[in-house]
């Protein structure tokens, strides 16, 4: 089984992103980013990417801290490539967004105190989890259909973990989540 002690730090939990096709069930095929194109994404990704980073279940804990980009600047390569908003072509919002609705509930750790620890983390954790590389040891790739059994099965049996797996309406996005 998968090592965790690297993330004993807190309790987090790691959202990789596809967009299916599939409703919300065990039995459902679930496909990658299909209709992406629809909402004006010209180049695919080809991987799995980060939805985000959530330490708690908590949400919208300080709506007066809006995200600073220049706070991040040295990231948003990174966060261009593996943290994209696969659904609209304005990045910098989605940022925004998952900022106000997590990132400031996670700013009450100190390892993620500020806006760049936030995302620094988030970016780590995704490269050390390596999702992208288990999921194509099983041959599950983002643009193919698949039960969602199967990518239940292949992530317990690597990290000997139960992922959740939802697609939230309206858009048909499907959320790998699973706490490290």
């Amino acid at each position: 089984m998968y090592d965790w002690s690297p993330f004993t730090s807190g309790s987090y939990s790691l959202r990789l992103v596809s967009c299916p096709s599939a409703p919300n069930s065990s039995s459902a095929e679930v496909s990658g980013p299909i209709g992406m194109a629809e909402k004006h994404c010209e180049h695919l990704p080809n991987y799995w990417t980060l939805h985000g980073l959530w330490p708690d279940k908590t949400e919208m804990c300080n709506g007066s801290w809006p995200l600073d980009i220049s706070n991040i600047q040295d990231l948003l390569a990174e966060m261009n490539t593996w943290w994209p908003d696969v659904l609209h072509p304005n990045c910098s919002d989605f940022w925004k967004h998952e900022w106000k609705k997590h990132g400031t509930c996670a700013a009450s750790l100190s390892s993620l105190n500020s806006q760049h620890k936030y995302f620094s983390k988030g970016l780590e954790l995704y490269a050390r989890v390596d999702l992208n590389s288990v999921l194509e040891k099983y041959g599950l790739k983002p643009s193919k259909k698949y039960q969602v059994k199967e990518i239940k099965d292949a992530i317990w049996n690597t990290y000997g973990i139960v992922p959740k797996i939802q697609c939230l309406p309206p858009h048909p996005v499907m959320d790998l989540s699973f706490w490290l």
